[in-house]
């Protein structure tokens, strides 16, 4: 009933220890119900997120029941999940983004006639199969992850909890390791891979190693494909963090918001083809300051380092047939206010940059660009 029929519980069977308060269920299933789903969406009720959860086991460890008959607190030391399989279901609704007459009814609320507070220690989720669909115009793009661990801390769920600001989905802390991963981006030409995921919700930090976005082709494919002029890109980090950033806004709205972000120890390899036509011919509104403001998504970085990275332009003439390559080698600096949010670009419409490099790893070159990012 707190899910207003959206998801039902299924399971083999069920050992209820009393005296330990442990409770342990045997092939569990978290089934959402896509037909409650579409009448939710037509009600304007239905969450961004759904989940689909499988495991051989389910254990909960330590719950007193006279605290739960005498007080209607449930307090855990510890959830543990066995073999998990978990797929996470994300559609966008505008309706969620705005003033609603009659507001959602939170977690408490679905619970506060059982109890007046839910309190779990620890949960530990190792070696999760996860996988991401992402339902947008149409069409699903997923991405799957094998080998997932997830340590949750201090989950509470009572009256106040939800209005805490230290806590992300009534928890203190989520830490989430993910090994190598590569994935085939939606586009069809792009692939990205990288060597490890770290994310900590408390720290509000995110850190991928080894991090590679590149083609899935060669470069005379790409361009036989395409069949025109337009930049192919590569691009290899040793290190990108992210510090700050409000995982809340992330994963209901996509939005990305944080203090900063690092780009250390790497390249930038730019590609053009001039035996190919380029198109459009009209160039306005093209620049790459321009796109980062027509992005769907809000886009707000306060500031972005740039450690030691190099960038290289190369270009294939399309009289001589040959290719020449410009490089701005071991580039460092910062970019700051990169931002598409218009309420932040009415107060400063400048997103600036202050870079240092070596052209054609010989001269240094100091180079402070202001971009109008409200200029047409």
């Amino acid at each position: 009933n707190s899910t207003n029929g959206l998801y039902s519980l299924h399971y083999d069977d069920l050992d209820l220890n009393i005296g330990l308060g442990n409770v342990t269920l045997t092939n569990a299933e978290l089934i959402p119900d896509s037909a409650v789903y579409q009448k939710m969406i037509l009600t304007k009720d239905a969450p961004n997120n759904r989940f689909h959860i499988k495991l051989k086991k389910l254990k909960v460890r330590r719950f007193n029941l006279m605290d739960v008959l005498a007080n209607k607190k449930l307090h855990i030391k510890s959830i543990s999940f066995e073999e998990p399989n978990i797929h996470l279901m994300s559609e966008y609704h505008a309706f969620n983004d705005t003033v609603r007459t009659e507001p959602k009814k939170t977690l408490y609320e679905s619970i506060k006639d059982i109890f007046t507070s839910i309190n779990v220690r620890d949960v530990d989720i190792d070696n999760v199969q996860f996988k991401y669909s992402k339902f947008e115009e149409g069409k699903q793009s997923s991405i799957d992850l094998d080998k997932v661990t997830i340590k949750v801390h201090d989950v509470l769920v009572d009256e106040t909890s939800l209005e805490d600001t230290t806590r992300f989905f009534y928890t203190k802390m989520v830490d989430v390791s993910v090994p190598g991963f590569e994935y085939d981006l939606p586009d069809g030409f792009y692939k990205v891979k990288f060597k490890g995921l770290k994310i900590n919700t408390r720290e509000q930090n995110l850190l991928l190693t080894d991090v590679d976005f590149r083609p899935k082709m060669s470069k005379a494919a790409f361009y036989k494909q395409k069949k025109q002029n337009v930049t192919m890109a590569e691009l290899k980090f040793d290190t990108l963090r992210v510090e700050r950033l409000n995982f809340q806004a992330l994963v209901d709205y996509q939005q990305t918001i944080a203090w900063k972000v690092q780009l250390k120890n790497g390249t930038v390899d730019l590609h053009a083809d001039k035996r190919y036509p380029k198109f459009p011919i009209i160039k306005i509104g093209q620049s790459p300051h321009q796109k980062l403001l027509k992005l769907k998504k809000l886009l707000s970085l306060d500031t972005v380092i740039v450690d030691n990275v190099t960038v290289t332009y190369h270009e294939m003439s399309g009289k001589y047939f040959r290719e020449g390559s410009i490089s701005f080698n071991n580039a460092s600096g910062m970019l700051t206010n990169v931002t598409n949010d218009s309420s932040a670009l009415k107060k400063d419409k400048y997103m600036h940059a202050d870079l240092r490099a070596k052209i054609m790893n010989a001269g240094n070159i100091h180079a402070k660009f202001g971009f109008d990012m409200l200029s047409k």
